[in-house]
């Protein structure tokens, strides 16, 4: 056996030496190379995935040391002197695996001579990447060439694998093996990864005009006058508070009309809920469960529905005694001062944006704060049912009932979405903001014929590092609920309620925005962000604070712009892909992205809308929202979150369409027969074994094919 081993090793050293430069030769000259047989533990067929550049080493190197059928080889390297001091007993000792040294001296000198041995091997003809290794696998694929950390894990090694046909004289099999969750380009290092491709972001229209005069008018509200001053919030209006308690206006709770019922001696009576809301906050609350008395009095139907668990672990367990005290000793009582300060700073009552209708409300930061101080001690009337029936069923959650009972399994989640909350509250009642914001409601009933359209694709600048909400200057997509803020005040922590946690002024919409139909959005122009933050759903974690200091225009806005618009949720993979689901989302994206000026509008910056939890395809839903920022005029700034191998996915579809100059006709064409040709002969509950990124570069260059002229 081991007679064999050296005649062998001595064939391939001499092979090595023949191809390499004289200063590799005498690198060699002091390395001798020898197989150790290790018996196979596994026929398994081995799918490797995320090949770093240590495992293509790897696999180099079993090209360059040959490879034994059915058995699984480890490299093992000696110094030639140390293997003749061996006796023969002791030799098979010696020769286990010493894989790092040699790994170590290829890193020096070696590597060049195995790409040019590998290069100019017959066996790899045809393959003209001077940075991709060539891998060689026996037929039996049983090769373990994975060890110490790394090692893929199992879900990587059962993720699919792209596999191109090499002409070969060689007699094994030649594969290429490439991961679908590779997360790194296998042609490049860590360091030298791309992150973005496509228009550089520098060069994305960011252009934000000042807005006209701010004057109300019969679709915007202004519930404050004067003008933006940095120093003071705008005042509200100086006259007597005016009640309107119907359908069309916020019941607010500081209204006459707001009675509630209690238990008296001579039976029930209708109170003031006001004065009970009053008298209540202003009691000395030293403590969470001063906290929950006090907001029990006022809604004394709920005392036995209601938990405040999240509230009382946040105080006990979460936080410290220091942060515990200075809540208590100043937050709190700030919070109360401005809770009650409502019928002063609303003296004009405060409008619905139902359904059906274009309109928007203007208010200060301080306006807003109010607002967000009475939902945190849940003081709205009528808004706490979850009846179908209920008054306010086509509305949001706002009362903050949801947030403080917790529970559920992200409850260490919640706390720290109660921690961000709180430190907005902690801000705003030690320095308060002095800007304003707006809350529009945009309703359309004229949408594009896409069919017929005759657009061209726009810019497209695409990451896989990077958030919407660091794209300043840009319109922010939020992806969307249609009772707009999602589960922000329950366990939702996704995309849309982690931006309403750091941006909590967003969560004020959710008090007179009724849902959203789908020829509607909401977009929210000023709101500014108040903490940072780490994680994603069960992850998340309040990381700090944060001081914003994008620019602010004449109305005292931040010029932060978000559209909220929200996508179909899909139970069937299939159901995405009809002509009636294509039109919804880009009807609904449309009505996002729509602008009066396209020359002044700012680059929209959005990501994978719709996808994850509504089960909605990452590069359908990127080019539906290219088709409508196309349409509108708009360049989009797409961002992947991480996901390199979606990013390089995405930007070559849109290379594609770029390429062959396809118009939004082309488009809508290609997906209406992608449905038609691929979903549904594959079934509803079936997904299509061709993707339609590889349908629709298929279907034009057969195209291209069948109109080419006869030479």
């Amino acid at each position: 056996m081991f007679t064999f081993l050296y005649i062998r090793t001595f064939i391939l050293f001499a092979f090595a030496m023949f191809n390499a430069s004289p200063p590799q030769k005498k690198k060699l000259k002091q390395l001798a190379i020898t197989d150790l047989l290790k018996p196979s533990s596994s026929s398994a067929n081995i799918k490797s995935t995320n090949l770093s550049r240590l495992q293509q080493k790897r696999f180099a190197l079993k090209k360059f040391q040959g490879k034994t059928s059915g058995s699984n080889t480890v490299c093992a390297v000696q110094e030639k002197n140390k293997m003749d001091e061996q006796s023969s007993s002791g030799q098979e000792k010696n020769l286990q695996t010493t894989e790092s040294r040699l790994l170590d001296e290829l890193e020096s000198c070696e590597t060049d001579s195995i790409k040019e041995t590998m290069e100019n091997d017959s066996s790899l003809k045809g393959d003209d990447s001077s940075q991709s290794l060539q891998k060689t696998l026996p037929e039996s694929n049983s090769y373990d060439w994975f060890d110490g950390d790394d090692k893929p894990s199992e879900e990587s090694l059962g993720a699919s694998q792209q596999v191109d046909d090499v002409t070969s004289n060689h007699s094994d099999s030649m594969i290429l093996e490439g991961s679908c969750d590779t997360k790194t380009d296998s042609n490049q290092s860590n360091e030298q990864r791309e992150t973005e491709l496509g228009t550089p972001f520098e060069d994305l229209n960011r252009v934000w005009l000042d807005p006209p005069e701010l004057q109300a008018s019969q679709n915007h509200w202004v519930l404050f006058q004067g003008s933006f001053d940095d120093k003071l919030p705008p005042a509200p209006f100086d006259h007597p508070y005016t009640d309107r308690w119907d359908a069309n206006h916020v019941r607010l709770p500081c209204s006459p009309k707001n009675l509630y019922a209690v238990d008296t001696p001579g039976g029930k009576t209708l109170s003031q809920r006001w004065e009970m809301i009053e008298a209540s906050l202003l009691m000395n609350l030293t403590s969470s469960i001063d906290i929950e008395e006090s907001i029990l009095v006022y809604n004394s139907r709920y005392s036995q529905t209601w938990s405040f668990g999240s509230l009382h672990t946040f105080f006990t367990n979460f936080v410290d005694q220091d942060y515990t005290r200075k809540f208590f000793d100043t937050t709190l009582p700030g919070m109360v001062n401005l809770a009650l300060q409502l019928p002063t700073l609303f003296p004009k009552p405060l409008p619905i944006c139902s359904r059906h209708r274009s309109c928007k409300v203007t208010l200060t930061q301080q306006q807003v704060a109010c607002l967000l101080c009475n939902a945190f001690f849940c003081t709205f009337p009528r808004r706490n049912s979850h009846h179908r029936e209920s008054e306010y069923a086509n509305f949001p959650m706002i009362n903050f009932s949801g947030i403080l009972q917790g529970g559920g399994r992200r409850e260490e989640a919640n706390l720290h979405k109660i921690r961000t909350l709180l430190h907005y509250f902690e801000r705003v009642t030690e320095n308060m903001p002095t800007g304003t914001i707006t809350y529009e409601r945009r309703c359309m009933d004229n949408f594009p014929k896409w069919s017929q359209s005759p657009c061209m694709m726009g810019k497209l600048h695409i990451s896989c590092d990077g958030m919407i909400e660091d794209a300043q200057g840009l319109l922010q997509v939020d992806f969307a609920n249609k009772y707009i803020g999602g589960g922000v005040l329950r366990t939702g922590l996704v995309q849309e309620e982690i931006r309403f946690c750091i941006c909590p002024e967003l969560i004020a919409s959710m008090l007179f925005m009724e849902k959203m139909d789908d020829n509607e959005c909401i977009i929210i122009t000023g709101a500014e962000q108040f903490s940072t933050y780490a994680g994603y759903a069960e992850t998340y974690k309040w990381t700090g604070d944060h001081v914003d200091a994008t620019d602010r225009d004449t109305w005292g806005r931040r010029k932060t712009q978000i559209v909220a618009i929200d996508a179909t949720k899909y139970n069937r993979w299939a159901n995405q892909y009809t002509p009636t689901s294509i039109v919804r989302e880009l009807n609904k994206a449309y009505c996002g992205f729509n602008c009066d000026d396209p020359e002044a509008a700012p680059a929209i910056a959005t990501g994978n809308w719709g996808c994850g939890a509504f089960g909605g395809d990452p590069v359908l839903k990127s080019i539906i929202q290219l088709m409508a920022a196309s349409t509108c005029g708009r360049d989009l700034c797409y961002f992947t979150f991480g996901d390199e191998k979606l990013m390089h996915e995405i930007f070559d579809v849109y290379s594609f369409i770029v390429e062959k100059k396809l118009r939004i006709c082309d488009l809508w064409s290609t997906i209406c027969n992608y449905n038609r040709d691929v979903v549904q002969i594959a079934g509803k509950k079936t997904k299509a074994k061709e993707s339609l990124a590889r349908y629709l570069k298929r279907r034009h260059q057969e195209y291209d094919q069948s109109t080419d002229e006869s030479s």
